[in-house]
C-alpha cells in the first residue's frame, strides 16, 4: 500500500506544477496596461437580489471605484429591501445621475430569472459594451484597463474573469472562499493555456452589446440553469471568441451554515458535471478532476499505514495551499490571511466526499424554493 500511497502523493505533486506552470505561462503572457480603460464605453448590468449581509456595501463599491462608469440595476418589484438600498444609494446626485433601475413583476415559470432580466435590459443599454456583473460582487477597476488588448483582437467576443472570493466572516464561508480561491487561477488560466476552455465565469463576463442583440445571445439561454455554460457554447457556435482575462472580481458570498456550505458545493459539482459530460477530455480529467479526488484517498489510505503517512499527507497538502497562497498574492495581490491555508487544506480534504455524495445522490437541487433536477443544464422542475 505504501507504494500506491507515495505513487499518488507523487503524482498529485506533479500535476499540482503543471497547473502552477501552465497557469504562470498564461498570466505572464501579456502585460497589462497602466492606462486608458474608457469607462464611458461600459455600462453593468447588475441582477440585483436582497439577502446577503453585504448587498449594499458591494454595490455601493462599484459605483464608488468609477467615474464614467454606468448602470443598470434589475430589481423585482416585489423586492422591497433591494428596492429601498438602491434608492439610497442612488440620494447621492453624482452616483444617480450614472445608474438606472429596471423593475420586473414575477418571472414566467421555467425561465432563468437573471437572464430574463438581463434579456429585457439589453436594449436599455447605450454604450456599445455590457458588462454582466452578480450583485455578490466587486470589479478589481485596477485591472479593467486590460480591456484595451481585446477590444480590438477579435471582430466579435466575449471576455470573462477571474473570481478571488474575500471578507468572509465565518468558518463556513472561509471554506468556500478557500475552495473559489484555491481553485480558481489554477483551473480557469491552466485549461485557458490549453486552449481547452469552453465555458466562463457567470459572476462576471464582458460583451460586446452588438454581439448580444446580433445574436439574440440571452434570448436563446431563457431556459437554462447553467446560463454561463449555455452561453459560452451558443456564442461559439456563432463564431464569438471566448476570451479569458486577467481582470480580478472580487466575491463576498456568506455562507450560514454546513448544510449550507454543502449545498453550495452540491450545486457546483452538478454544473460541473453537466460541463465534464459535454466537455470531457484527458486535460479537464488530470487537471481539474482527478486532483480534487486524490488527498481524501490518500487520507483513507493513510489512516491504515505507519505513522509517516499522514504527516506526509499534511505536509504536502500544506506546501500545496503556500504555493497558491504566493501565486494568489503575485497575481491578484490583495491582502489574505494566513489561516487561508489552513482552510484550503480542510477544503481539499472536504471536496472529495462532496463530489462522491453528488455523483451517487440524485441530480436535484432547491433554487428559489423548488425542486430542479440538474441533468442536461436546462430548468427542470420537479413536482
Amino acid at each position: 500500500m505504501s507504494v500506491i500511497f507515495y505513487g499518488l502523493l507523487t503524482a498529485y505533486l506533479l500535476i499540482l506544477a503543471a497547473r502552477i506552470i501552465l497557469a504562470n505561462r498564461y498570466y505572464g503572457q501579456k502585460q497589462c496596461p497602466e492606462a486608458g480603460f474608457r469607462e464611458e464605453l461600459y455600462t453593468v448590468v447588475q441582477p440585483i437580489l436582497s439577502g446577503d449581509p453585504g448587498l449594499k456595501s458591494d454595490l455601493l463599491a462599484n459605483v464608488e471605484h468609477s467615474r464614467k462608469l454606468r448602470f443598470l440595476w434589475l430589481i423585482d418589484r416585489a423586492d422591497q429591501v433591494a428596492i429601498e438600498i438602491a434608492a439610497e444609494i442612488c440620494q447621492k446626485p453624482e452616483y444617480g445621475e450614472r445608474i438606472e433601475m429596471l423593475y420586473y413583476d414575477e418571472v414566467p415559470p421555467g425561465v432563468n430569472p437573471k437572464i430574463y432580466k438581463i434579456e429585457q435590459a439589453v436594449n436599455k443599454v447605450q454604450t456599445p459594451y455590457m458588462i454582466v456583473l452578480d450583485d455578490d460582487s466587486v470589479i478589481d477597476m485596477e485591472w479593467m484597463n486590460e480591456l484595451n488588448l481585446y477590444e480590438n483582437s477579435a471582430p466579435e467576443f466575449l471576455i470573462t474573469g477571474i473570481p478571488h472570493n474575500y471578507g468572509t466572516t465565518n468558518v463556513w464561508s472561509k471554506l468556500l472562499a478557500a475552495f473559489v480561491n484555491g481553485n480558481a487561477l489554477i483551473t480557469y488560466f491552466t485549461m485557458a493555456e490549453l486552449g481547452d476552455n469552453h465555458s466562463i465565469n457567470g459572476m462576471f463576463y464582458i460583451l460586446p452589446v452588438a454581439v448580444a442583440k446580433k445574436y439574440q445571445a440571452f434570448t436563446v439561454i431563457l431556459e437554462y440553469l447553467c446560463d454561463d455554460l449555455a452561453l459560452a457554447e451558443y456564442l461559439t457556435t456563432c463564431g464569438v471568441k471566448i476570451i479569458q482575462s486577467r481582470i480580478g472580481v472580487n466575491v463576498k458570498t456568506t455562507i450560514h451554515s454546513a448544510a449550507h456550505y454543502y449545498q453550495q458545493l452540491r450545486r457546483w459539482m452538478l454544473f460541473s458535471s453537466v460541463y465534464m459530460k459535454r466537455h470531457f477530455s484527458p486535460a479537464a480529467f488530470g487537471l481539474i478532476i482527478l486532483p480534487g479526488m486524490i488527498p481524501m484517498m490518500l487520507l483513507l489510505m493513510a489512516a491504515g499505514m505507519n505513522r509517516w503517512a499522514l504527516p506526509a499527507l499534511l505536509g504536502m497538502l500544506a506546501g500545496k495551499s503556500f504555493l497558491l497562497y504566493r501565486l494568489r498574492q503575485k497575481i491578484i495581490g490583495k491582502p489574505e490571511s494566513l489561516s487561508m491555508i489552513g482552510y484550503e487544506m480542510l477544503s481539499d480534504l472536504l471536496l472529495a466526499p462532496i463530489f462522491l455524495l453528488t455523483l451517487i445522490g440524485r441530480p436535484v437541487i432547491i433554487w428559489r424554493n423548488k425542486k430542479i433536477q440538474v441533468t442536461d443544464g436546462k430548468i427542470n422542475y420537479l413536482n
